[in-house]
């Protein structure tokens, strides 16, 4: 099973870069919200400080 998924990602390295170019600005805003997240998990010992 592991190299059915190996032979898939490599298939869809290739397409992702050369043919889909402008499709790898849209994978792009993806990491972006994890860093939102990780921007609200600092947010909540804030407050505790407070108290």
């Amino acid at each position: 099973m592991e190299t059915e998924t190996e032979a898939e990602t490599v298939v869809v390295e290739p397409v992702t870069g050369p043919a889909a170019g402008p499709e790898a600005v849209e994978p792009a805003p993806a990491p972006v919200v994890e860093t939102e997240a990780v921007v609200e998990e600092p947010a909540a010992p804030a407050p505790r400080g407070r108290r």
